[in-house]
């Protein structure tokens, strides 16, 4: 999943002392979790989470509870964060009063509190709030858009957006040639993404196989299955590209069952953890996706019914609706012009 173990020095407690006592708060938020082990089976015994069958013959969990889904928990944790380390004191944050005697104790204070503090000395943290910031943080490509759509590792995307640009002159997205930047999202890619110039929309570039998958494609899956065609001599130059996409897609759907991908001795190196980690993969990468495009079409909505509506500016500014943010715009307005000029 593209994560590097770093070791601290063995006797050095203060190489990662902050991650070490952060790990001991996280322990107060997941021991409130049904299906949490523990640090050791002593805790909640090795069967947490899974189902057993009791004294009277019924189903159920160890552990107080099943499992939790990673969305589960990635939003437990965000409620712990906010309702809870937030709003709790910490030792660490201090203020000593200056009116009080130097033998009496500091004053702990809470993330919150300390926030407020800082707030009220430096001024607003401007922060950019795109909602398809995503796009701005995945790799680029170059790609040239062709009558039959664009060509990446010998895979064909295209879709209905791309037609206004399939024969663009040279210099309309960079100076040397037409290829125009893609999106890629090495998570899932079984689709590219394109930002139209005309209007900033983001849109999506499927590749054209994609509704016969049946297994993640992620970078390393296609990696794996590119070698395993290349192997038994399927990308030979004599073979056209539709006879190599389709024998691509074959050997990922190998992937996807276990006793296909048992049987296909190229794939001898994957193993069942490496599917369950790509799976873990793409169901993030198109949640994140949905989550950008759904955020962007609120923001529209907004912008529209902002502009459509006859209040005054007054009357605007009074509204308890927060401002609204156009997904297209690339400089943002000041904090202050947003509240409005006093």
């Amino acid at each position: 999943m593209g994560i590097h173990l770093l070791l601290s020095r063995a006797k050095k407690p203060t190489d990662n002392a902050f991650v070490e006592r952060w790990h001991e708060t996280l322990q107060r938020c997941l021991l409130q979790l049904s299906g949490h082990k523990g640090r050791n089976v002593s805790q909640r015994g090795s069967d947490a989470g899974k189902i057993v069958v009791d004294k009277k013959g019924r189903a159920v969990f160890k552990g107080d509870g099943p499992s939790l889904t990673p969305r589960e928990l990635e939003l437990r944790l965000r409620e712990f964060i906010c309702t809870d380390y937030h709003r709790t004191r910490h030792g660490g944050l201090t203020v000593v009063d200056r009116t009080m005697e130097d033998r009496s104790p500091a004053v702990g204070m809470t993330p919150l509190e300390v926030f407020d503090a800082l707030l009220a000395a430096t001024g607003r943290l401007h922060v950019l709030q795109r909602p398809d910031l995503l796009y701005d943080l995945l790799p680029q490509l170059w790609l040239t858009i062709r009558h039959d759509g664009v060509e990446y590792k010998d895979l064909t995307f295209d879709c209905e957006e791309l037609d206004d640009f399939r024969s663009v002159p040279k210099g309309l997205f960079r100076d040397r040639d037409r290829a125009a930047p893609f999106f890629m999202d090495p998570r899932d890619l079984s689709r590219l993404w394109f930002r139209r110039p005309d209007t900033g929309a983001v849109v999506e570039v499927p590749w054209r196989r994609a509704f016969q998958l049946q297994a993640p494609m992620t970078d390393l899956v296609l990696d794996a299955a590119a070698k395993a065609v290349k192997r038994r001599g399927g990308t030979n130059t004599t073979i056209n590209k539709d006879s190599v996409q389709r024998e691509i897609l074959e050997a990922i759907n190998d992937i996807a069952s276990i006793d296909r991908l048992r049987a296909n001795p190229d794939l001898v190196d994957w193993k069942p953890n490496k599917v369950a980690a790509a799976h873990l993969r793409e169901s993030r990468s198109q949640f994140d996706h949905a989550e950008a495009a759904e955020a962007g079409a609120r923001g529209t909505r907004r912008t529209r019914h902002g502009a459509s509506s006859k209040g005054s500016r007054a009357d605007a500014s009074r509204s308890s609706t927060p401002p609204a943010f156009d997904p297209t715009q690339t400089a943002w307005p000041t904090l202050e012009s947003q509240e409005g000029e006093s």
